[in-house]
């Protein structure tokens, strides 16, 4: 199950069309190719874990800094770049 894909780290390593069938979902803008390769990573928040879909780009930052938070306030952070040029 989904465990099993968490215990593989967050290097891409599954199709996101496998996390679909494992029953992960995305909200309709940020649905990835059904062979774009995925990881998913947990993250403990104030009220409980989060479970994230992250895919090359995530893991390329964290070959910088290896601290998955780190990559996740990166992406956050281009995120809300991103919605402010819009």
């Amino acid at each position: 199950g989904l465990g099993a894909l968490l215990e593989e780290g967050y290097k891409p390593h599954s199709p996101a069309a496998k996390l679909q069938q494992m029953g992960v979902t995305w909200n309709q803008e940020s649905r990835p190719q059904p062979q774009q390769q995925s990881a998913l990573l947990a993250l403990q928040q104030k009220n409980g874990q989060t479970l994230v879909a992250v895919y090359q780009n995530f893991y390329a930052i964290t070959r910088y800094n290896h601290s998955p938070l780190y990559a996740m306030a990166v992406f956050q952070l281009s995120e809300a770049l991103r919605e402010g040029r819009q």
